[in-house]
């Protein structure tokens, strides 16, 4: 495939992926406000910066390893899913750790916080090592179209177009943008493990 065609399928794809993502933050700040959206994005934030420091940045390895076929994408897979574990184990200490250092959280809030930075840390290193796999097959539809799909299907989900201030509505689609977005970071794995 030539080089202008496949930098149009990139930007054309990565350009549908990126305006679900707009939608979501467009529809999450009315709904949340400003302090409900601050809130999760502060702490998505953290997360992420971790997770990029824990990735170390080993999909541009994997893009090198891949498209040279110097190493099987299989292993290249299984080498990535073992890291995003470990990196996602360690975020889990991390939180841990900085509870135990801020002793006034209690053992629930502790709980969900880990969950939530091991789902994070090890989703997020895990669909960038395989949307770096999938691009070193030349495939730019199947992870932006996934990962689109699933940030308009979230967007579907929220239950109004107007803000919302009672605290129940505001936890409850924290929760519902948390679990949408483990799905979309489970659902690109699942594919390579298809397609491969």
């Amino acid at each position: 495939m030539g080089l202008k065609r496949l930098l149009a399928q990139s930007i054309t794809w990565r350009s549908f992926y990126f305006f679900s993502v707009l939608l979501v933050n467009v529809f999450l700040s009315r709904y949340l406000q400003a302090a409900g959206t601050g809130n999760l994005y502060f702490i998505t934030i953290i997360f992420s910066f971790v997770q990029i420091v824990l990735s170390l940045s080993a999909d541009s390895a994997l893009i090198y390893f891949g498209s040279g076929n110097l190493i099987e994408r299989n292993k290249l897979l299984t080498i990535s899913a073992a890291w995003s574990m470990v990196a996602g184990i360690a975020m889990m200490v991390v939180v841990y750790v900085y509870f135990l250092l801020h002793g006034n959280a209690d053992k629930h809030i502790l709980y969900w916080y880990c969950a939530f930075g091991f789902l994070y840390v090890a989703g997020q290193s895990l669909t960038s090592y395989s949307i770096a796999l999938y691009y070193t097959k030349e495939n730019y539809f199947i992870p932006n179209i996934l990962l689109g799909l699933v940030n308009i299907v979230f967007v579907l989900f929220i239950p109004g177009k107007d803000a919302v201030h009672h605290s129940t509505h505001i936890q409850w689609i924290t929760v519902l943008f948390r679990n949408f977005f483990y799905w979309r970071v489970a659902g690109i794995p699942v594919l390579c493990f298809t397609v491969w």
